[in-house]
């Protein structure tokens, strides 16, 4: 056993005891179930030596892939003619040799790391995507300063944790799901600041309580202890236990009567998307030069590479809800246990399962018990907010339209997790970026169309893998670049006379259909 797994499987025991009273066997039996939040890994094969290759996504054409370690930063290539290139395909299949999909990405300082991608400052991760300032995690996806935990899905600041989803400031949870600054919850949903809690949704401010019923301290313990045991049993004997959802789709629809007055909160009461349209035109002329049509036109272009909401409709109204399940979920939730924010904010209020199933509540009867209150929302609201559109999760976020998880940010739109970014559309996971319209999972970028995990750059097309560099374009897993095209740096004069070139046949393609057939995923496969 490498040391990284050594070091977690110690680490595991240690949050099983914490977690759950005592370890319950070794951390490889448990492969499957810890793998239900974050999913499967994506793998490849390396084109250089074969071995397995861990890519953030699958959406790389062609079977050009490498491993980070593998990469020659210093590999010299020759100088091409750019006056001679008679297009974009024209160039990419003359720069084709050169176009590898780098992942097993680990970046920063970061150590004992293994089978993982988009690590950056982590130490002691395995099969960990998405990654950053953290150690002991084991079978994560999209976290961030996190410590201990075993698959979890979409944490932040978290911290001894076995099987959730959607965690910010959780301590000594399972199952727990959309929760904020909460503690020691145990199959639960939509908390926030709450403690001691244990199948229960929807609420702000609570302690010791299950199924939403206030306990005593002694009370909520003796349950506890009962339910940890159980729960131990089933985990010892079938390496698994069922996810809350599992619990959920057993239970007997029950829809609780609530209010239609709440105001929901899909948009902002006062919206002007005129001055989304504005930025967007602003970006677009600043990149390709000249002012496009409506945003809408362009929908299929921006969001062709993007996680986004669809809608849905409230089980207990009938409203439509914008929801981006398969984004901030890998678990499907039920279609007819879903509620808008303010639906599941009244319920979390209003309803328990009372005393007497509290006290009697097993995992072999939760289904039973919790079926009034078992519901589910995935349009929830952060902080403040204005001008928001048609988007989900927003978090003091402005002007943002069909976008979803918007933290501090503003003017995006047809965008997933934009953070500390402005101006940004057609992106996906983009941090402390500014006007960029389609690129994926980087950091720093500036003035950008089409990059690829990219770190620190700035008025660069069509790279992957590129750090520190500006004015760059086809340029894949090099560093500190400037004017270069292909990885081959050119006179500023030659370099902006092709990318004029290059940018005009953009520039008509789009104007006239609205679209393109290249994008960054497919251009190391252009014949």
């Amino acid at each position: 056993m490498s040391e990284p797994l050594q070091t977690l499987e110690r680490k595991f025991k240690e949050t099983c005891k914490i977690v759950l009273g005592e370890p319950v066997g070794d951390l490889q039996e448990f492969l499957p179930w810890l793998s239900i939040h974050p999913g499967q890994i994506s793998a490849k094969k390396s084109s250089v030596s074969g071995k397995q290759v861990v890519f953030t996504r699958m959406e790389y054409e062609g079977n050009r892939f490498i491993s980070l370690d593998e990469v020659d930063f210093s590999k010299k290539y020759p100088k091409i003619n750019p006056a001679s290139m008679a297009g974009i395909v024209s160039l990419a299949k003359t720069l084709s040799d050169r176009f590898y999909y780098a992942g097993n990405l680990i970046l920063g300082n970061s150590n004992f790391v293994e089978s993982s991608t988009n690590i950056s400052d982590c130490h002691y991760a395995y099969e960990a995507i998405q990654a950053t300032n953290s150690k002991y995690i084991f079978k994560c996806n999209h976290g961030r300063e996190d410590d201990s935990l075993f698959g979890v899905y979409g944490s932040g600041e978290s911290s001894f944790c076995l099987s959730c989803s959607q965690l910010v400031r959780v301590k000594r949870s399972m199952e727990t799901w959309v929760s904020n600054n909460s503690s020691d919850c145990y199959y639960c949903y939509g908390l926030d600041s709450c403690s001691n809690c244990i199948f229960c949704f929807h609420l702000k401010n609570r302690r010791y309580c299950v199924g939403n019923v206030q306990l005593e301290p002694e009370e909520y313990d003796r349950i506890k202890q009962r339910l940890l045991s159980e729960i131990r049993g089933i985990l010892k004997k079938e390496k698994k236990i069922p996810s809350l959802v599992d619990v959920a789709r057993k239970c007997r629809l029950s829809i609780p009567p609530l209010s239609q007055t709440r105001r929901d909160e899909n948009s902002t009461e006062v919206t002007n998307k005129r001055r989304i349209e504005n930025e967007f035109a602003l970006t677009f002329l600043v990149l390709f030069g000249h002012a496009p049509e409506s945003i809408d036109k362009y929908e299929q272009f921006l969001r062709r590479h993007v996680r986004l909401s669809q809608t849905c409709k409230s089980a207990a109204s009938g409203k439509s809800i914008e929801m981006c399940t398969h984004a901030l979920f890998r678990i499907n939730l039920p279609p007819e246990r879903i509620l808008c924010m303010a639906e599941a904010e009244e319920l979390g209020e209003k309803y328990d399962i009372g005393k007497d199933a509290a006290q009697t509540i097993s995992m072999q009867n939760a289904h039973e018990k919790i079926s009034k209150i078992a519901f589910f929302d995935a349009d929830f609201w952060e902080g403040q907010n204005s001008n928001i559109i048609d988007c989900v999760v927003p978090v003091e976020s402005s002007d943002c339209y069909k976008s979803v998880a918007m933290v501090y940010s503003k003017n995006c739109a047809y965008t997933f997790w934009p953070v500390n970014s402005s101006n940004c559309f057609g992106c996906d996971t983009i941090f402390h970026s500014s006007s960029c319209i389609n690129c994926y999972h980087s950091v720093k970028l500036s003035r950008c169309f089409e990059l690829d995990s990219c770190r620190d750059c700035s008025d660069s097309l069509f790279c992957h893998n590129i750090e520190n560099c500006s004015n760059c374009l086809f340029c894949f897993n090099v560093k500190a670049k400037r004017y270069a095209i292909g990885n081959v740096e050119y006179p500023k004069e030659e370099y902006l006379k092709l990318k004029k070139k290059i940018l005009m046949e953009l520039s008509q393609k789009l104007e006239k259909d609205k679209n393109l057939d290249i994008s960054i995923f497919n251009i190391g496969c252009k014949k």
